[in-house]
């Protein structure tokens, strides 16, 4: 069985998404209480608000965007049922409820959206840890 793109390539991606991954957790537990805290303090949802949320959905993205390239590139599907089935629809799960959560908390603009972005954000970094293969 080959693992489509070159090996050695494929490897170094492989190692790249594993270690990123420990930086997607700490962005995604710092928007948490990003969010929690700017919500405890009521702070008013302004202009330039959902900046530091913003960012978290891109480097959240790219690690999904990665993931999806080896997923391809490795024929992840011919592996095992955690790789090939629920690390990815886990992790298409958690980073659409990211999503979902900032889209909603702009509609709201209202200080209730930093507890929305808070809300979904648990809730992704919950499926998240669920859906990593920690074993890598």
């Amino acid at each position: 069985m080959s693992d489509g793109f070159n090996a050695p390539i494929m490897e170094t991606l492989v190692t790249v998404h594993s270690l990123y991954r420990w930086f997607v957790l700490a962005v995604v537990v710092a928007t948490v209480v990003v969010g929690w805290r700017r919500y405890r303090a009521e702070t008013p949802w302004g202009e330039g608000s959902d900046r530091p949320y913003a960012l978290a959905a891109v480097l959240f993205d790219l690690q999904v965007a990665l993931g999806i390239i080896l997923y391809l590139g490795k024929q992840a599907w011919t592996h095992n049922l955690f790789i090939a089935a629920i690390h990815p629809v886990g992790a298409l799960i958690a980073v659409a409820l990211f999503h979902i959560g900032v889209s909603r908390a702009r509609k709201q603009a209202s200080v209730a959206s930093h507890r929305t972005v808070a809300i979904f954000a648990l809730l992704a970094l919950l499926l998240l840890v669920m859906a990593i293969p920690w074993a890598r």
